[in-house]
């Protein structure tokens, strides 16, 4: 076994949506597919989008997969496998297997830590090159949580360079029309990334396409390979040759003597 650490154009992306019942907001549009007209059905599908645009600007991204409400969970740890990755999304995207999901208020700093969290436990913290996306709604006054406060959490994530991009779903709503657009806005900016306003789905894509734009760069991965023998295509030849010289000792007696 060998290993070698190469070079590919990307990101490491932690994708993180929404999981709280005030997606179940009414949200319409042609431009993306979408199981129902809900802010939940339509940031599924702007992810499904996120990770396919990705796909074609032949990136060697490292993407995974959280949900959160009350507490966040890792749906799928960093990954190359897309189409793992986009099954993934798919389960979650399913209104049965979301009404099963155990906490659904909205917690985005809970999201934002168990992020940084996700990134450290592959020991990415070291390197540059991750991101956070979020999906939500974006309904969440929450600045303290027990002994963890907003401002501790965006320090974490920007003592870490883990700037966070965040579209805000809520249909027909601009900047501030969302009350806690007030927190956000300023919270997310502080991390180095943007918060993106997003009231219908061009908004959405228009913002998808300027996070893809921003997520340039190069990220480095350890490969493992096992090591094939040098001289493994000189076997055959050589056994062969040694039948021969035993069939010949054998057949031969000028074979049997030496000089």
């Amino acid at each position: 076994m060998s290993a070698r650490q190469v070079s590919y154009p990307g990101r490491r992306i932690a994708v993180i949506m929404d999981a709280s019942l005030s997606m179940l907001s009414p949200f319409s549009g042609q431009q993306l597919k979408t199981q129902s007209d809900t802010a939940f059905s339509n940031t599924m599908a702007a992810a499904e989008y996120f990770i396919r645009v990705r796909m074609k600007g032949h990136y060697r991204d490292l993407i995974a997969l959280e949900q959160f409400g009350n507490e966040a969970y890792v749906i799928t740890p960093f990954t190359t496998d897309y189409e793992n990755l986009l099954l993934s999304l798919k389960m979650i995207s399913d209104v049965n297997e979301w009404q099963r999901f155990p906490d659904q208020g909205t917690i985005i700093m809970k999201a934002i830590d168990e992020g940084v969290d996700l990134f450290n436990a592959f020991d990415f913290l070291d390197s540059s090159g991750n991101i956070m996306v979020i999906f939500s709604d974006g309904q969440d006054n929450n600045v303290q949580i027990g002994n963890m406060s907003l401002d501790q959490v965006l320090k974490k994530a920007v003592d870490n360079k883990v700037p966070v991009y965040m579209i805000r779903t809520a249909y027909a709503r601009g900047l501030f029309d969302v009350v806690p657009d007030q927190v956000w806005k300023k919270a997310i900016d502080a991390t180095g990334g943007r918060f993106y306003p997003a009231a219908s789905q061009e908004t959405i894509m228009q913002a998808i396409r300027e996070i893809d734009a921003a997520a340039t760069g190069r990220v480095e991965v350890r490969e493992y390979a096992v090591k094939q023998p040098r001289y493994q295509k000189f076997a055959l030849p050589a056994v062969m040759l040694w039948m021969l010289a035993l069939g010949l000792q054998m057949s031969l007696r000028v074979f049997r003597t030496f000089p």
